[in-house]
């Protein structure tokens, strides 16, 4: 069975901006594999190339998020003769940059998943939890105005700070959905990131995502991180 999500990180060399970006693609729709990947490629060209708009305007930088993944699956389901509502997706991005002094952080959410949020005085899920009309149903990058269903955060912080993101099949893991409170296994991972490589987190976050997350889900499971360097 093919994986339907696509996640990326990135950080510059200079290290003053850091982004994480996931989406977990429609498995009902034939091409949401394409889509997904799509999401998070255009989504982390934006974050890098418009950090003067999102801090001046969070609202709009959100919107141009969402137009700019719109246009390029437009663009796909042009070439490819399929339809638009094929390469849906949901979309979680966190990103960070380093601003006179202090980190900016930007962070969306649109559709299901959790994106939790370590400033190390506490941990919490940084969105609400919405769903579509149906239990079951959700938003996606092709569902009519996503704009009106994604949510936006943007803070200052003087202390390090990180975000987990993670699909919807490896949430339950991670977070108590009925009270939205972030799991022990989050501040593990929080733990690991503070504390070792960049090679050692991965393969902890690996081996757990083909262990114990892998058996507690019968859907695709992906995660994506990304924090300050101290």
């Amino acid at each position: 069975m093919r994986c339907e999500d696509f996640a990326l990180a990135y950080r510059s060399r200079s290290q003053d901006f850091g982004c994480a970006v996931l989406a977990d693609g429609a498995g009902s729709k034939r091409n949401s594999q394409v889509g997904a990947e799509a999401a998070c490629t255009v989504t982390a060209s934006i974050l890098k190339s418009l950090k003067e708009t999102i801090l001046a305007d969070p609202i709009k930088a959100g919107a141009l998020v969402l137009s700019g993944v719109r246009s390029q699956i437009d663009h796909l389901a042009s070439v490819s003769g399929e339809p638009f509502d094929q390469f849906g997706s949901t979309l979680l991005f966190s990103s960070i940059y380093f601003e006179r002094g202090s980190w900016y952080t930007f962070s969306g959410q649109l559709g299901d998943g959790v994106v939790v949020l370590d400033n190390s005085s506490e941990q919490k899920v940084q969105f609400r939890q919405v769903k579509g009309i149906y239990v079951n149903e959700t938003v996606f990058t092709t569902s009519d105005s996503p704009e009106k269903h994604l949510q936006i955060d943007l803070r200052c912080e003087t202390r390090p700070i990180g975000f987990l993101l993670a699909s919807d099949g490896v949430a339950q893991n991670l977070v108590d959905m009925k009270s939205e409170a972030p799991s022990n296994a989050c501040a593990a991972i929080f733990s690991w990131v503070k504390n070792h490589r960049q090679d050692v987190i991965q393969r902890a976050v690996q081996s757990n995502l083909e262990g114990i997350f892998r058996e507690n889900s019968f859907d695709d499971i992906s995660m994506a991180l990304v924090a300050t360097v101290r």
